[in-house]
């Protein structure tokens, strides 16, 4: 029996997997690793959030400056309000492309 590995990422973005995708992959993977042997459970690794975190949610990583350590349930929350649309970061995104729309019809 043969096995593949497809990363839908890559697919969706339509291109290989570049050197910074490994090595960020290995990133993650180093951090995860160590979180669970650390006795973390239900994080999330993520690459610099793109907004500062409420206090408790989240830790910056012991391990990687870049890394950070968030709460499950917290980005269980975050990718609901995402998906409403009610996260701040979508409605900055939905009105800076109202704003560029004239842009954007060139």
């Amino acid at each position: 029996m043969e096995t593949r590995v497809t990363v839908l990422g890559h697919v969706v973005r339509g291109g290989r997997p570049t050197a910074f995708d490994r090595l960020l992959g290995s990133r993650f993977g180093n951090v995860a690793v160590r979180a669970l042997l650390a006795g973390e459970h239900r994080k999330m690794v993520s690459w610099l959030p793109p907004m500062d975190l409420p206090d408790g949610v989240g830790t910056r990583s012991k391990d990687d400056p870049y890394c950070y350590l968030v709460d499950l349930p917290a980005v269980l929350a975050a990718t609901k309000q995402l998906l409403e649309g009610q996260s701040p970061l979508a409605r900055w995104r939905a009105s800076a492309f109202d704003d560029l729309e004239d842009v954007f019809l060139l």
